[in-house]
């Protein structure tokens, strides 16, 4: 429960962090949504693939209150499975399927988070200056801001954690599937970042990339 409760934390103050790069969902949900926060919404031509599932059409924050940063071509997916070492030392990034418009400040939020956010909700600072540093290094665009950037990152956990739920609670899914997805959603609700995270993360790479 008290994991459940974090997450009911973080989707009620989602709202003041929107844009969040991308809205997903029918053209209702996202009218809803939109008209929450003082945005309108322009459909586009593609789908978010989600694990197990389409969430529904990609919807892009037009005018008002949410105007959408500058996007370029990103991997979208970065998480440490979709990243190997080479015998030379260098890294080959894997799984290009998501890759698409993006934010680059929003993906690089959701890398700091996959790879030095602890379950604790504390970061790993030493190897996030290390991964600042390197981006700089690299000519990286990406700049964090304020607790926008991280908006692309929870909501698609968010997205995950319901697809994973709703086979969990399948009964007609098999018992192995029920099994992994109850893990997921477990492991998904563990590693939901806290405002003080992200506030700390937003820091940490203001310090680095200036």
């Amino acid at each position: 429960m008290q994991r459940l409760a974090r997450a009911c934390q973080v989707a009620a103050i989602i709202g003041s962090w929107l844009p969040w790069g991308v809205i997903c969902g029918d053209s209702k949900s996202v009218e809803l949504v939109c008209g929450a926060f003082g945005l309108t919404a322009e459909p586009a031509a593609s789908l978010i693939p989600v694990s197990r599932g389409a969430m529904g059409r990609v919807w892009v924050p037009g005018s008002g209150r949410g105007a959408l940063r500058r996007q370029i071509t990103c991997h979208r997916d970065l998480h440490p499975d979709n990243v190997l070492v080479e015998a030379s030392g260098e890294l080959a990034v894997l799984d290009w399927d998501d890759a698409g418009p993006a934010c680059p400040d929003r993906e690089l939020a959701g890398l700091l988070m996959f790879w030095h956010g602890h379950d604790d909700g504390t970061a790993d600072d030493a190897a996030v200056q290390r991964t600042l540093a390197a981006y700089r290094a690299g000519g990286g665009p990406g700049r964090l801001r304020d607790e926008q950037s991280f908006g692309m990152y929870i909501a698609c956990r968010l997205n995950f954690l319901e697809a994973q739920a709703s086979v969990a609670l399948d009964p007609g899914a098999a018992p192995e599937h029920r099994a992994y997805a109850s893990s997921e959603v477990s492991d998904t609700l563990a590693r939901l970042p806290t405002p003080s995270l992200i506030s700390h993360l937003t820091s940490l790479a203001a310090a680095a990339l200036g």
